[in-house]
């Protein structure tokens, strides 16, 4: 598959790869993205050669990699949305920058394992989401097991999130061609 088809595989919902729920009109988005994704997002082109690729990749094996959203679901900017709810969009913003990443994990098989990498883009205001990066240390054992992402949400108070990525939709994976 092409770098350009295989990004569009990856963010096409029906391929499994983005989950979403929504709560009390919130929308809680995590998109899986693998090393290869990473390496053509970073690279910002659909025909980066096969050798600038590679060693692009390479900085990036080893890890399974997130992308988590939160989003009025009416579009509304998400300071409007928490101010509605009575939440400080401040205080949100200093839990997802400082204080989310303990409050996340993702189980596999019979494998807990902690956030390695989280990171909150602060847009000052510019964007009207929140979006997060976070990352797992990948073990080559849990291949072929269901991965559950889970977020014991305490900026919201919306109790423990856990966002399914089935062994069946991970393994239907294409394979880049460059």
């Amino acid at each position: 598959m092409s770098p350009a088809a295989y990004l569009k595989w990856m963010s096409d919902s029906n391929n499994g790869m983005v989950k979403q729920k929504e709560i009390n009109g919130l929308i809680y988005e995590v998109k899986y993205l693998t090393p290869e994704s990473m390496a053509l997002n970073e690279l910002r082109t659909t025909d980066p050669g096969k050798e600038n690729f590679e060693k692009v990749e390479k900085r990036y094996k080893g890890m399974d990699y997130f992308i988590i959203r939160l989003f009025d679901k009416s579009g509304s900017h998400i300071h409007n949305y928490l101010q509605k709810e009575g939440r400080d969009p401040d205080a949100v913003e200093a839990y997802l920058n400082y204080s989310a990443e303990k409050d996340w994990q993702m189980l596999s098989g019979n494998d807990t394992t902690k956030c390695a990498l989280f990171t909150f883009s602060k847009t000052y205001g510019v964007s009207n989401e929140f979006a997060c990066e976070m990352a797992y240390a990948a073990d080559s054992a849990r291949r072929g097991n269901d991965i559950t992402v889970e977020w014991n949400d305490r900026a919201l108070d919306n109790g423990t999130l856990k966002f399914l990525f089935s062994a069946k939709d991970l393994d239907r994976i294409p394979q880049i061609r460059l």
